[in-house]
């Protein structure tokens, strides 16, 4: 899990299915998802509010991701 300056929280929550990667923001707490396979976890979040972490993917491969939440 991991905090930015703006107070924004990225980190992993888990499902019923799965863990997932989330991103939380004025109390809202949103799904990020997978890269279409098992599983996902957020480790960091800088001032942009962009989120990097792990997923699997469809074919079974772990694999990095950054993205920028909305």
């Amino acid at each position: 899990m991991a905090i930015n300056d703006n107070g924004n929280v990225a980190g992993v929550s888990f499902t019923s299915i799965d863990p997932h990667a989330f991103f939380y923001e004025n109390d809202v707490m949103t799904d990020i998802g997978t890269l279409g396979g098992w599983g996902s976890s957020a480790n960091a979040i800088n001032s942009s509010n962009q989120v990097v972490g792990g997923s699997g993917t469809l074919s079974g491969i772990s694999h990095a991701f950054l993205g920028k939440t909305v």
